[in-house]
């Protein structure tokens, strides 16, 4: 029943005050945005918490309810994916915006619209 229930709950889109990056493990444009926030230290700036989509279903549930609240069709949504202030971003440029104003860094810091290419 307890497993029940956090099941339960870990579907419900996370609080607003929560910073949730979603990503697939093999997704081209997410490894732009996981290198340009290694290399300007988002992680040490900003609490973010990721979750894996394409490989982990209780995630996709989670991003699928995310992107209900936002208001968006679930069957056109895709990664990256980020969630802050109650708001969905879709997309490297959205993402690597909403991150750098959250953490107070200079976008294209990895290169043109934040790309490292």
């Amino acid at each position: 029943m307890v497993l029940k229930i956090k099941r339960i709950l870990k579907l419900l889109p996370p609080s607003k005050d929560k910073i949730v990056y979603y990503y697939g493990e093999t997704c081209p444009h997410c490894k732009d945005v996981r290198e340009w926030m290694e290399k300007n230290k988002v992680e040490e700036k900003i609490k973010i918490e990721k979750k894996e989509v394409w490989n982990n279903q209780i995630n996709a549930q989670e991003l699928n309810k995310v992107a209900e609240v936002c208001g968006l069709d679930t069957s056109s949504i895709g990664v990256p994916f980020l969630w802050a202030d109650g708001k969905c971003y879709i997309g490297t440029p959205d993402v690597i915006k909403v991150l750098s104003d959250k953490s107070k860094i200079n976008p294209s810091a990895g290169g043109q619209n934040g790309n490292l290419k």
